[in-house]
């Protein structure tokens, strides 16, 4: 993998954005507590939003720290890919501060930018943006699409 926590977990600034995610994860009615899924590789965060899973994640790339919002919505289908893919293209353009994208077989909506520089606000933005935009077109793809919606692997 290519992320990895290289900041002292006690660095006031590292503090700083795990504490502001988790004030806007409460302004969100999602308890940071149980939404902590912390790994080797980045301070992360899990929750439902709607019919979606949504990670907001915080890692290192190199020297610099990134803010990440994931939400996988649904599995590519057997037929109907290129017609999917090219859809999903067209939608990327109508999406602001997200985009949609393939990785193992899922359909992603995500968003990723440098940590620094960013505040509390566009953190909330970015996050919301991403649960909304998931939350919304997972059923609607399947619909135009096939394939079958996203849920992780016990």
């Amino acid at each position: 993998m290519v992320f990895r926590l290289r900041q002292d977990k006690n660095s006031p600034v590292l503090q700083n954005h795990i504490a502001t995610i988790e004030n806007i994860l409460s302004m969100l009615d999602v308890n940071p507590s149980e939404a902590r899924a912390h790994t080797m590789e980045s301070y992360r965060w899990a929750f439902r939003w709607g019919s979606v899973e949504v990670d907001v994640n915080i890692m290192e790339r190199g020297s610099r720290a990134f803010f990440q919002v994931t939400a996988p919505i649904i599995y590519l289908p057997d037929s109907q890919r290129e017609n999917l893919l090219y859809g999903i293209l067209e939608l990327n353009l109508e999406m602001t501060s997200a985009a949609m994208g393939v990785y193992r077989d899922v359909i992603y909506v995500f968003s990723e930018r440098p940590i620094e520089g960013m505040d509390a606000e566009e953190a909330r933005f970015i996050i919301t943006q991403v649960a909304h935009y998931a939350d919304e077109l997972d059923h609607r793809l399947v619909q135009d699409f096939g394939g079958r919606l996203y849920h992780p692997q016990p």
